[in-house]
């Protein structure tokens, strides 16, 4: 079955908060069209194109989670954020279906 961004979001954003209770976890909302005014204010702000869609925190370990669908690719902004993230000691994932965020949960956020 695919899945689109929107229903995966759901899915993680409920899973994480059901099963995750020792872990820090929140959306990163970059995704939504915006007007030219809001978009450079919130770029002063330090909004960053590429960022993943949700940021872990558990146990020390910071994790980036990055939602595609099954023929979803990411954009060069989110490979860049990727290699940044990865290069100060992150881990990014990048999950497609409800299935792999299960076994994202099971691999790192179970206390």
């Amino acid at each position: 079955m695919a899945y689109s961004e929107d229903s995966l979001q759901f899915y993680a954003a409920k899973r994480f908060h059901d099963v995750c209770r020792k872990t820090v976890h929140f959306a990163v909302p970059n995704g939504e069209k915006r007007d030219k005014i809001t978009a450079a204010k919130l770029k002063k702000m330090g909004v960053r194109s590429g960022v993943a869609d949700f940021i872990l925190l558990c146990r020390g370990l910071l994790i980036a989670v990055e939602l595609k669908t099954t023929t979803g690719r990411q954009s060069e902004n989110q490979k860049g954020f990727q290699a940044v993230w990865e290069a100060a000691g992150g881990v990014y994932v990048v999950v497609r279906t409800p299935e792999e965020i299960d076994g994202l949960i099971f691999r790192f956020l179970l206390d």
